[in-house]
C-alpha cells in the first residue's frame, strides 16, 4: 500500500471520510506542512521527496525505541491526526472547531498582548495555543512520534536551538501528552543559558499553575489520559480566558518579530484567519459574541463589529415577497429526422443538424431533427427603473437613546453601547434590514445611498455605497442633542428620483421655519415617514401633503415595518418592469 493511501486510510479512521486528501511530495517550501479547509472539504499534506528524518544516529535511536519502521509515514500520519483535530476526531470536537471559537481565542490572546505591549504577534501566539489543545486532542489516536520529528526538523532549520517562546510551547505540549523519550530527543534544542532557562521555566510554571488552579488537578502530566482534566481543557467556553493566560504567561518570551519556527498546518496560513476576514465569518463572530453577552473583541475595530452584528440581526427580519420572474421556452432535446428541402436552409438549422442523406432526387442533402421538446426556463427580473438614490433621514437626538416607552430600560449594553432595547437600536435594524433586502434583490449595486442625521445639527454621509466607512459611521453614531433640521444640508443631499425614508420620535424644533422649503424639496421623490409614538405637527403636515406616514411603537415592529414598506415598493417597481410600465406611487 502506498504512502498516500495509508494517509487516506488514517484520515478515514478518524471519522473524516467526507474530507478529501490532497498529498504531494514536491521539493519546494517547508520539508513538512499541512492545512485543512474550514469547511472541512479538503486536507492538504506536503512532505518533500528529499525529506529524510533518519539523517542522524540520535533520530535513528529514537525511532528504534518507538518501533517506528517508516518515519515518513509516521510524520504524515501525525499531520493527518493534527489537521483532523482542528475539527473533530471521531465525533469529539477539536480546536478551534470553527471561526467563532477561533475568534474567542484571538480575543483572549489580543487582550494579553495589549497588556504586554506585544501587539502584532497575535497570529503566532494563537496558532501555538490552538496547536497545544489540538495535539492534546490527537494524542489519544497516535503516539505523536511524528510530531517530535516535526519539531526536530524545526530545530535544525533554526540553527539547532529553539527560540524561547517555541521551547516553552514544546514543553507545555510535552507536559500535557508527551513522554521522557520525546523530551530527551528534543532537549538538544533547548536553551542552555541560565537566565533564559529560568525565564522559560517560569513561563511554563505560570501557565501550568493556572491550569491546575482552574481545573482542580494538582498533577497535569498526561492530561490526555485524565478524562475530567481533558474535558476541562477542551471546554470551548473557557478558551478565551485560557488563551488570555497562555499569552500572558508567554508574551515576555516573544521578541519584536515572531520566532521563525513553524507549526503543523502552517504551510498555507491559518484557514480560520481567512474565514474571519469574510463577511459571513465576521457576522457569525459578532452575533455569537452578542448572544453570549460579551463585548466586541479588542482585536478588531468596534465599528466594524457593530456593522457585522447589525447585518446579522437584520437578516432575521422575514419579509414575504414575490420572486418576480419571466420565462422563455428553451429546447432541451431534438428528435425524429428529415432531409432539408434546400441546402440553403442549413444555416438556420445548425442546432438541429444530425448528418447527411440522399433526397428523392438522388442528391446529397442535410439531415435535421425537426421536432423538439421544450421547457420554460424562468429567470429573475431585476428592476433597472428603481430610483437612482436611497436616502434615509434619521432622528439622532438624545431621546433616541430611550427605550420605546421613553424610559431607561434599554436592555444589554455589552455589545451595543446604546442598548439592544433602545429606539436607535430598532431604527438601525430597520436601515440595515432595508439594505439587506435590496442586496438580496440585487438592487443595491445600481443605486447610491445617503444617510442623513439630524439633531442639533444636520450631517450626511454623502452619496456613497453602503460598504463605505462614512456610511457605517453615520448609522452607528451615538445620538445626542435636540431635534432640528438644517434645510441647506437637506437641499444639497436630497436628490430627485430618490427613494426617501425618514424616521423621528418627536417634534422637529424648527419645523415652522423650514416647513415650506421641506415641502418643495421632497417633490420628485418617493417619500415615506416612520413616526415613533403618536401624531405631532411634523407628521400631520406630512400626511396633509400625501406622504405615507406610519406610526409605530418603536421596537421590533419598526424594524419589520421599515423592511416591509421597502419590499412593497420594490414589488410595485418590479411588477412595473414586468409590465413595461413603472408606476409613480407605491401605496
Amino acid at each position: 500500500m502506498g504512502l498516500e493511501q495509508e494517509l487516506r486510510n488514517k484520515k478515514n479512521d478518524l471519522g473524516m471520510n467526507k474530507t478529501g486528501l490532497f498529498f504531494d511530495r514536491d521539493n519546494s517550501g517547508n520539508p513538512i506542512s499541512a492545512s485543512i479547509r474550514t469547511d472541512w472539504s479538503k486536507m492538504f499534506v506536503h512532505i518533500r521527496e528529499d525529506y529524510n528524518p533518519e539523517s542522524d544516529d540520535r533520530t535513528v535511536n529514537f525511532l528504534n525505541k518507538r518501533d517506528v519502521s517508516d518515519p515518513v509515514l509516521e510524520v504524515g500520519s501525525a499531520m493527518v491526526v493534527h489537521e483532523s483535530g482542528h475539527k473533530q476526531i471521531n465525533g469529539h470536537h477539536g480546536c478551534p472547531y470553527d471561526v467563532v471559537y477561533h475568534e474567542s481565542i484571538i480575543n483572549g490572546v489580543s487582550r494579553a498582548l495589549i497588556e504586554k505591549d506585544k501587539v502584532g504577534l497575535e497570529g503566532y501566539v494563537v496558532n501555538s495555543f490552538e496547536d497545544v489543545l489540538d495535539n492534546l486532542n490527537g494524542r489519544n489516536h497516535t503516539l505523536f512520534s511524528g510530531q517530535a520529528l516535526f519539531w526536530d526538523t524545526q530545530g535544525k532549520i533554526n540553527g539547532n536551538v529553539f527560540s524561547k517562546f517555541y521551547e516553552t510551547f514544546v514543553k507545555i505540549n510535552l507536559r500535557f501528552w508527551g513522554d521522557v523519550q520525546s523530551f530527551n530527543y528534543l532537549k538538544k534544542y533547548f536553551n542552555i543559558k541560565d537566565d533564559e532557562k529560568e525565564q522559560i521555566a517560569e513561563s511554563v510554571k505560570l501557565f501550568l499553575d493556572y491550569v491546575k488552579d482552574k481545573s482542580g488537578f494538582k498533577n497535569i502530566v498526561n492530561a490526555y489520559k485524565k478524562e475530567d482534566l481533558f474535558n476541562h481543557l477542551m471546554d470551548k467556553d473557557s478558551w478565551e480566558d485560557l488563551a488570555y493566560n497562555f499569552a500572558l504567561c508567554t508574551a515576555d518570551l516573544l521578541d519584536d518579530v515572531p520566532p521563525s519556527e513553524a507549526f503543523f498546518g502552517s504551510g498555507l496560513g491559518n484557514p480560520f484567519d481567512k474565514e474571519l476576514k469574510t463577511d459571513k465569518g465576521k457576522e457569525r463572530v459578532a452575533f455569537a459574541r452578542y448572544k453570549a453577552g460579551k463585548s466586541p473583541g479588542v482585536h478588531t475595530d468596534t465599528l466594524e463589529q457593530l456593522d457585522s452584528l447589525y447585518r446579522a440581526l437584520s437578516r432575521d427580519i422575514v419579509v414575504e415577497t414575490t420572486q418576480f420572474t419571466k420565462a422563455e421556452e428553451f429546447p432541451i432535446t431534438y428528435y425524429s429526422q428529415e432531409l432539408l428541402e434546400s441546402n440553403d436552409d442549413v444555416l438556420d438549422n445548425l442546432d438541429r443538424l444530425i448528418g447527411l442523406g440522399i433526397n428523392d432526387k438522388g442528391e446529397l442533402a442535410f439531415k435535421i431533427a425537426p421536432y423538439d421538446l421544450t421547457m420554460p426556463l424562468p429567470y429573475k427580473v431585476t428592476p433597472r427603473k428603481f430610483p437612482d438614490f436611497k436616502i434615509a433621514l434619521l432622528d439622532m437626538s438624545s431621546s433616541m437613546l430611550e427605550d420605546p416607552d421613553g424610559g431607561s430600560n434599554v436592555g444589554s449594553t455589552n455589545f451595543i453601547p446604546e442598548g439592544n432595547n433602545s429606539k436607535i437600536h430598532y431604527a438601525r435594524k430597520g436601515i440595515y434590514g432595508i439594505d439587506n433586502f435590496l442586496r438580496r434583490q440585487q438592487i443595491l449595486p445600481y443605486i447610491d445611498s445617503n444617510i442623513i442625521l439630524f439633531s442639533d445639527d444636520t450631517r450626511a454621509s454623502g452619496l456613497t455605497d453602503t460598504e463605505s466607512k462614512d456610511y457605517k459611521k453615520k448609522i452607528l453614531e451615538r445620538p445626542s442633542g435636540w431635534t432640528e433640521l438644517d434645510i441647506s444640508v437637506l437641499e444639497k443631499e436630497i436628490k430627485k428620483n430618490s427613494f426617501f425614508v425618514s424616521l423621528s420620535d418627536g417634534e422637529v424644533g424648527n419645523w415652522n421655519g423650514v416647513k415650506s422649503d421641506f415641502h418643495k424639496m421632497i417633490q420628485g421623490t418617493d417619500y415615506v415617514h416612520f413616526q415613533m409614538g403618536g401624531k405631532n405637527t411634523f407628521s400631520k403636515d406630512l400626511e396633509s401633503w400625501g406622504v405615507p406616514v406610519f406610526y409605530v411603537r418603536g421596537d421590533d415592529d419598526l424594524s419589520k415595518l421599515m423592511v416591509k414598506v421597502v419590499s412593497s415598493y420594490y414589488k410595485k417597481k418590479t411588477e412595473g418592469e414586468l409590465k413595461k410600465n413603472t408606476p409613480t406611487r407605491f401605496f
